[in-house]
């Protein structure tokens, strides 16, 4: 059998999985699929999915255990960007360059390709001090596109 010969399904036939590693499906579960061709895109505009979490972001908050670890994060980035956040003014206040997730304490293996990553960020400005309330705008510049999104500080 060569490549693209492999069996596919087709609308409204039914076929059986088996998971080998995971614990079976309840009895009498079924599973629908709806078989897609795939696309080959030529173009070079790629949406970016970037997301702030927490927004909007309280600095008095209960999973803030003390003072020393606020931070936020800017989570489904490609594995090379550059991050910026201004404030609604325009003025730059941090830029993070993001290489890749690599989180040793959890024994997390990095991102190295444009599948996500994230970068966690302490509110602190270029200067080291801690960003006022307010909204501000972040601009993530990569490779594979570029995104502009916003995110709110509460205190």
């Amino acid at each position: 059998m060569s490549p693209g010969d492999e069996p596919r399904p087709a609308i409204g036939e039914v076929w059986i999985a088996y998971a080998q590693i995971y614990h079976p499906a309840p009895q009498g579960a079924r599973l629908t699929v709806t078989p897609t061709p795939a696309t080959l895109r030529t173009d070079t505009t790629f949406t970016l999915n970037v997301k702030v979490v927490p927004n909007p972001y309280l600095v008095h908050n209960e999973w803030q255990q003390t003072f020393s670890q606020r931070r936020i994060r800017f989570i489904n980035l490609p594995s090379e960007c550059t991050v910026r956040i201004f404030t609604l003014n325009g003025d730059l206040v941090r830029t993070i360059r993001h290489h890749h997730t690599l989180d040793v304490d959890e024994g997390e293996q990095p991102v190295t390709n444009s599948a996500g990553g994230d970068e966690a960020w302490d509110l602190l400005s270029e200067n080291r001090q801690l960003v006022a309330s307010g909204i501000y705008i972040f601009h993530v510049q990569s490779d594979v596109g570029e995104q502009i999104g916003k995110f709110v500080v509460i205190r």
